[in-house]
């Protein structure tokens, strides 16, 4: 029975050994003036995206908790990640969809353009901005071209502005 015992709590601290706990990385992502960087975020050892998931997932988190855990994310570029972001990108809540287009810019780059471009097409206005920042400050010649593309059809003056100054006008 003892050694029945024994295994069961070495099982559990080997769980807990491979998935970062879910307080740590809030701790990490609840900085005030910065949070966690890529490294520190790679640093952890377990499973830190499926963790990110989870932590956006729980509604009893705070918006900002769940958000930079979206843009965090973009630092573990796999199939998974990018298809949970770009589900993000195009939803309903636009500070996540904010958080998205950035993390999906940095974690893909110009294999993201697609997503991108979509999003330049957002009904809200701050989550079109967020798609033109993030193209521009990619600046290759494929995220220009969408820049280009949707000034031609951008109506709103701020998001227009915002292209303008991305594409070096």
């Amino acid at each position: 029975m003892r050694s029945a015992l024994l295994f069961v709590l070495a099982l559990g601290q080997a769980a807990a050994a491979e998935d970062p706990s879910k307080e740590q990385l809030l701790g990490l992502l609840s900085g005030y003036e910065e949070t966690a960087s890529p490294d520190a975020l790679r640093a952890l050892s377990g499973d830190v995206p499926a963790t990110l998931r989870a932590i956006v997932a729980d509604p009893s988190l705070t918006q900002t908790q769940r958000a930079r855990a979206i843009h965090a994310l973009g630092w573990f570029p796999d199939d998974t990640n990018r298809a949970f972001l770009v589900t993000h990108a195009h939803g309903g809540n636009p500070m996540f969809a904010r958080k998205a287009i950035y993390a999906l810019a940095n974690g893909w780059g110009d294999q993201a353009i697609d997503e991108l471009t979509l999003a330049l097409a957002n009904p809200d206005v701050q989550t079109r901005m967020a798609a033109a920042n993030a193209l521009g400050h990619m600046g290759t010649p494929s995220a220009k071209l969408a820049l280009e593309a949707r000034l031609a059809y951008e109506t709103d003056p701020t998001v227009r502005t915002t292209i303008e100054k991305q594409m070096g006008k």
